[in-house]
């Protein structure tokens, strides 16, 4: 699969280099995930569940709801507005990456 960066550079992640550029510059910042059923978050990214197993249920920027089954240390490739706290049970430790 092929990405675009936020500048609309190519981006192969499974090299290296594009691995490199995903860190570097498709996020800006990270922040801690409020799990919240009617708040969005302050800012949409990416999600990562860092310590625990379980689903995510969890709205697109376009506003489609989705609940997924995710393992730790994956990171999403879908960028999201709102993770729900209802229907949401890795709830520790998730990670937004913007």
């Amino acid at each position: 699969m092929i990405l675009n960066d936020k500048n609309g550079k190519k981006i192969n992640p499974a090299s290296a280099e594009g691995l490199a550029a995903i860190a570097t510059s498709v996020c800006n910042g990270e922040d801690d995930a409020v799990l919240s059923d009617t708040a969005d978050l302050a800012h949409p990214g990416y999600f990562q569940p860092t310590l625990i197993d379980g689903t995510v249920k969890y709205m697109t920027v376009n506003g489609n709801i989705r609940t997924r089954a995710w393992t730790k240390d994956t990171c999403s490739l879908v960028r999201v507005k709102r993770i729900y706290l209802t229907g949401t049970t890795a709830a520790m430790g998730i990670v937004i990456y913007f």
